[in-house]
């Protein structure tokens, strides 16, 4: 397997260094405070600088178990199971009097949304405005999508976000730079956000986007939790004369690995050439009732471009989970999302779960595929354009900074008359946050 190195390099690592040294600089003071409880945290006298250094890391092991004699997908590529640091990044947080910054950069092979080593993630300088409860922020940010996009992989669920985030109908756009603004108290977040398409380690003039997402949780208590949202997303790219920067739609079904062992299937892909745009609605539900969780999206996209007839891409899931120990999810209302609870006892929580998740171009017919296509797969004879999966597994929270995943993985990637290819993994993963 092809290694990677863990050193950070180039002018991503020049960054982060000059902001963990300029973060610590104006605290470095004898009658200062500093406090080891997880990462460092340093914190001024005077109470006007604080910063604090931390990090998290994932390994992954896959083992993918590939449809032999489907004759496409899983059956043509490299069956490239085995282990890899997904993400190990260096995380600096803190405030410079009453402006507040974070910095996450991802060093590992795994890289971030991008896949590549020596990436910038959440990058931003945020400001109060109005009310306590009301903030901008300035730099590479997620727009305000759905809950599972927006909520950390720390706290996800699975291994994998479903098909209704980046991972799918976004086709890859996570990070965006531009301006985000939210309001968040303990019933209501509102958030829009207005931003260019392209992210670290990506083109300058990529497109521009447009985002607002609303939650109202009415009932938001300890153990108990009703969330209810609605989302929307406008984006126009507009460099399209590169392919690999288009407005898409897909999902990586056979899960994540390195190299070419990766699976996937396309929905929709509107780039080289003029003017392509995404409009995207989402609705979520989430609910918490002592140690049952339930959590359901779905997203509609209608991908259009100049000259090519317009598609609808749909998906939608529906997710749960048990904690046989008795835990509650928890619940930040910064950006009303879910998080992983803390063990009630020493030995740990342990935490069932189960997702269904489907998505589908409805426009995908006999006389057009629209684009629609599986890795190594036909190009003639799709007259049908569908996934559908089953993930099932166990998580255990040895601690409050651990988490050791287990996620079983059947998935169906439907052409129609054109075939099928319904692989099997399975994915461990041991986390640590800091």
């Amino acid at each position: 397997m092809k290694t990677f190195p863990l050193a950070p390099q180039g002018v991503g690592a020049a960054v982060c260094a000059v902001l963990v040294s300029l973060a610590f600089a104006g605290t470095a003071r004898a009658d200062d405070e500093a406090s080891t409880s997880g990462g460092l945290k340093i914190k001024s006298s005077d109470g006007a600088f604080e910063g604090s250094l931390g990090g998290r890391l994932q390994f992954d092991a896959v083992m993918l178990e590939p449809d032999n004699g489907s004759g496409i997908g899983s059956d043509k590529v490299e069956n490239n199971s085995g282990s890899y640091f997904r993400r190990v990044y260096i995380q600096l947080e803190g405030r410079a009097y009453d402006w507040s910054y974070k910095l996450h950069y991802g060093v590992s092979s795994g890289g971030g949304g991008t896949g590549s080593s020596n990436s910038l993630q959440d990058v931003w300088l945020s400001h109060s405005v109005l009310v306590p409860e009301s903030t901008i922020y300035i730099g590479q940010h997620k727009p305000w999508r759905s809950i599972e996009e927006i909520g950390s992989n720390n706290q996800a669920l699975f291994m994998e976000r479903p098909v209704t985030s980046a991972n799918g109908i976004y086709g890859g756009h996570d990070y965006t730079q531009g301006l985000y603004y939210a309001y968040a108290d303990q019933t209501w977040f509102g958030g829009v956000s207005a931003y260019l398409l392209n992210r670290d380690g990506t083109g300058s003039s990529e497109g521009t986007g447009g985002n607002a997402r609303l939650v109202w949780s009415p009932i938001n208590d300890s153990g108990r939790l009703l969330h209810l949202g609605l989302s929307y997303s406008s984006d126009h790219a507009d460099n399209t004369a590169n392919a690999s920067q288009a407005l898409s739609a897909s999902y990586r079904y056979g899960g994540y690995r390195l190299g070419s062992g990766s699976v996937t299937q396309t929905f929709a892909s509107y780039g080289a050439g003029p003017s392509p745009s995404q409009d995207t609605i989402g609705a979520e539900f989430a609910g918490v009732y002592g140690p049952a969780y339930l959590n359901a999206e779905f997203a509609s996209a209608k991908f259009e471009q100049d000259g090519k007839p317009s598609s609808t891409v749909d998906a939608a899931y529906v997710q749960a989970s048990w904690f046989l120990t008795g835990e509650s999810k928890a619940y930040s209302i910064k950006e009303h999302v879910i998080g992983n609870p803390k063990p009630k006892n020493r030995n740990g929580a342990i935490e069932l779960k189960l997702r269904y998740e489907m998505m589908r171009n409805t426009d995908v017919d006999a006389s057009q595929s629209l684009g629609c296509n599986i890795t190594q797969g036909p190009s003639t004879g799709v007259d049908d354009c569908r996934y559908s999966g089953w993930t099932t597994g166990v998580n255990y929270y040895p601690n409050p900074a651990m988490r050791i995943m287990l996620d079983y993985m059947r998935s169906t990637a439907d052409l129609g008359s054109a075939g099928k290819d319904e692989p099997d993994t399975i994915a461990a993963r041991v986390q640590i946050v800091y």
